[in-house]
């Protein structure tokens, strides 16, 4: 899948909505708020084929890239 902004922002604005951060991680409810982002997201006509693990690494990416961008060294 080819990300771009709009899709991040679309992502982020998703995960927030179902608040996944809310459950323990690796817990069954946090793998089903995940599920549901991607689920929810499919719906979209730029979202044809994402899963869950997609959503959860495409998160960890930005969130990585965020964090080095915020460090002041």
């Amino acid at each position: 899948m080819n990300w771009i902004e709009d899709k991040d922002e679309l992502l982020m604005r998703q995960i927030t909505g179902v608040g996944i951060f809310e459950n323990k991680a690796g817990s069954k409810e946090r793998g089903k708020a995940w599920q549901e982002t991607a689920d929810t997201l499919n719906k979209d006509e730029h979202f044809a084929t994402l899963t869950a693990r997609g959503a959860r690494d495409r998160f960890t990416l930005l969130s990585r890239r965020h964090k080095a961008k915020t460090i002041v060294h």
